[in-house]
């Protein structure tokens, strides 16, 4: 018995047939910006148009938006929402003998949504949240709304607070709180759960949807609440999210990737509906087709104007190039708080020919590292319009090969192209750095050492007495965010020359920074996923050789020139 007031059951439309895959998320020029599980064989499962249709129907009669232009509005199905996702997950069947086939269960127990930001994946599971709840005909149906933290689960949850609200008829019968929606006569709910884990194990859901899995850290609390639906013949669990950081945490990167095997193909899961949209490798991001691609409510929820708006943010601030990427496009990035992708750092190509730079000018950015890290020096050289940047970099050599296998990073290799010096012992002592300074200096006029002062005094004191010039660069927002601003620049412009050094490429896709409020940057090495020091040491050196005017010879200039190995 429904338990919430019958309506007429629709007539079969011209839509009342199995969902194969629509044409969605395909661009112009054929590039699939959308997965989805295989169509399901009709040998072991049956297609319910009824079923299909009712549960459409359930959202444009007892539902309205609340927000923006559609407050009010009755809750109409967009067609790939129809298509993809409700008709799919109520209509599929599983055929299961000795039962009448109006008594065969659901095929999908779960279903996996991963959309870009603002395509209206919350208000449509606040709705399949009420529908489980209270129109699936389930006599004591518990649905659960579960996310990382409080605040984000009651956004579906306070979604269909406000649904229930807006409706006559769910008004008239359900009992709204702050955590939890009620039926007392037929003891239905949705509830909000609270992040304490003070539930445990207790819960015997019909429906738990779980939003923004790529926040999820607790595979314990995860693992309990998945299989808590023992007791109900057809659950579902609904699982949506954003594109996330897999690389820094394995729960998500799990789930995702099960997800994405099962559209692909690469394993078998009959019982899981995956629905991806997003922007593959090969994509174009400056490309307005595959935006189109990518969101499948563009033009409803998600508008060309503001993705137009973000992408430029996106051009003009490398920083923001993966937010773009994230939550627009939906493509997983390597880390939350990136500052330049690696596609940017590989067009500025131009070869790098340290004999050609002998006898030019340089600034020498210098920073020191705790014996995690690693100690850079980056040559800074204006060539023309272009700016080069050599680099070396110390290591400890005890413990390299267990650094080596934590870091993920060919450190020997380097060493042994001569980009990095194995220092014996578990320090990098000054008197390397000060060696390579003075063997520098023979080769090019350094005009000065831009610094971080911190652990630096010391060898800054020894330079100085030798007659280089230091100049002191603090690591905050007031000093670096205009150095990383015109490095941006610089590699927008294709006007670093890098010479594809592998260890420097690493060091850039490692580099994540924070922004204040006014959108100045800073790097930030905790952060970020691996050693940044020598990007860390050509900002500062960059930054300084172009606010600094051509001050004639340092006082290492006059030592002898001689071949070098960088």
């Amino acid at each position: 018995m429904p338990a919430v007031p019958a309506k007429e059951k629709p007539k079969r439309s011209a839509r009342a047939r199995p969902a194969g895959k629509p044409a969605y998320g395909v661009t112009p020029g054929g590039l699939v910006c959308l997965k989805t599980s295989p169509t399901p064989s009709t040998r072991t499962a049956w297609f319910d148009a009824e079923a299909a249709d009712c549960a459409c129907e359930f959202f444009a009669e007892y539902l309205k938006h609340s927000k923006d232009l559609w407050a009010g509005r009755p809750f109409l199905l967009e067609p790939w929402q129809r298509d993809l996702l409700i008709r799919p997950l109520f209509g599929w069947k599983l055929r299961t003998p000795g039962c009448q086939r109006e008594e065969w269960p659901r095929l999908y127990r779960r279903t996996y949504w991963k959309l870009p930001k603002g395509n209206g994946k919350s208000p449509l599971a606040a709705g399949l949240g009420l529908l489980l709840a209270f129109g699936d005909g389930q006599p004591g149906a518990d649905v659960y709304c579960f996310a990382n933290s409080d605040e984000q689960a009651d956004i579906v949850h306070g979604e269909a607070r406000k649904m229930v609200k807006l409706s006559a008829e769910l008004s008239a019968i359900l009992q709204v709180y702050s955590k939890s929606i009620v039926r007392e006569e037929t003891m239905q709910g949705f509830q909000r759960l609270t992040s304490d884990g003070a539930f445990k194990d207790g819960l015997n859901w019909h429906g738990l949807i779980t939003d923004e899995a790529h926040e999820l850290t607790d595979r314990k609390l995860w693992d309990t609440l998945s299989n808590a639906n023992k007791l109900s013949r057809q659950p579902i669990h609904i699982v949506i999210t954003t594109a996330g950081v897999p690389g820094e945490n394995p729960l998500y990167a799990e789930i995702d990737q099960q997800a994405a095997d099962i559209a692909d193909g690469k394993i078998e899961d009959p019982r899981q509906l995956v629905v991806i949209f997003g922007a593959p490798e090969e994509a174009d991001w400056h490309d307005t087709d595959v935006w189109r691609a990518c969101n499948p409510n563009f033009g409803v929820s998600v508008t060309e104007a503001y993705l137009e708006d973000e992408h430029r943010k996106a051009v003009l601030s490398p920083a923001r190039e993966s937010v773009f990427l994230r939550y627009n496009l939906n493509r997983d990035v390597s880390q939350k708080d990136g500052w330049m992708s690696v596609d940017l750092w590989d067009r500025c190509d131009k070869p790098l020919v340290p004999g050609d730079l002998r006898g030019r000018r340089c600034v020498i950015g210098m920073d020191l590292s705790s014996r995690k890290d690693l100690t850079a020096l980056v040559a800074c050289f204006q060539v023309g319009d272009d700016i080069a940047w050599l680099p070396h970099c110390f290591t400890p050599e005890e413990g390299i090969d267990e650094k080596a296998r934590k870091d993920r990073a060919p450190y020997r290799e380097w060493a042994a192209a001569g980009w990095l010096t194995l220092v014996p012992g578990r320090v990098v002592r000054d008197e390397f750095m000060k060696a390579k300074l003075e063997e520098w200096s023979g080769l090019f006029e350094v005009a000065c050492v831009a610094f971080d002062p911190w652990g630096a005094l010391q060898l800054v004191e020894q330079l100085e007495a030798e007659g280089i010039k230091c100049e002191k660069v603090r690591q905050g927002w007031v000093t670096m965010s205009p150095f990383m601003k015109k490095v941006e620049e610089l590699v927008l412009s294709r006007l670093i020359v890098h010479g594809g050094i592998p260890m420097m490429r690493w060091c850039m896709g490692n580099v994540a920074v924070v922004m204040d409020p006014r959108e100045n940057i800073a790097p930030n090495k905790r952060k970020s996923r691996g050693r940044i020091d020598p990007i860390v040491a050509g900002i500062m050196g960059t930054g300084v050789l172009l606010s600094k005017p051509d001050e004639g010879p340092s006082g290492y200039a006059t030592a002898p020139a001689a071949d070098f190995l960088m």
